[in-house]
Formats: structure tokens, sequence, C-alpha cells
């Protein structure tokens, strides 16, 4: 959904320039799989291997202006999709 709106608020608001649709909430991939795997109760088995592409460092970057949007957390935005 914040995607979404950002791209939204970015198309009528005619911006140009390069600016941040992602949520501020930072988490790793592995967070959020395991919050995933909490709501629909599927049993994960992770594997934790570094692979020469990955980056660890990658973050949001705030130099980048963020949209002025209500974003909702992930673990309301996992609710939503979960009908909690």
């Amino acid at each position: 959904d914040d995607a979404v709106a950002g791209l939204w608020y970015a198309y009528i608001n005619d911006l140009h320039g390069v600016v941040n649709v992602a949520n501020p909430e930072q988490m790793a991939i592995w967070d959020f799989a395991r919050k995933v795997s909490e709501y629909n109760g599927v049993k994960l088995v992770f594997v934790r291997s570094r692979r020469e592409h990955d980056n660890p460092e990658q973050r949001i970057d705030v130099s980048k202006d963020l949209l002025p949007l209500q974003y909702r957390t992930v673990q309301e935005g996992l609710g939503t999709i979960f009908g909690e």
C-alpha cells in the first residue's frame, strides 16, 4: 500500500526527481520472513548464507526525500494482509 500511495503522490504532484516511496521502517528480509511465518503459521526453513552479490549494507537512502504519507508499520501491514 505504501509504495502504491507513494507512486500516486509523486504522479499527482508532478514530482520528477528521485524520491523515496519505501516505508522508513527498516527491516532485514530474515526478520520480515519470520514475521510473515508467525502470521500464517507456515514453518519456514531459513538458509543463512552470504552470496557474492548480497549487499548487507543496503539501506533506505535518507538523502532522498521521503514523501509525506501515512506510512503503516510492517506489523500493521501484515495484519491487513492476513486479516487481523
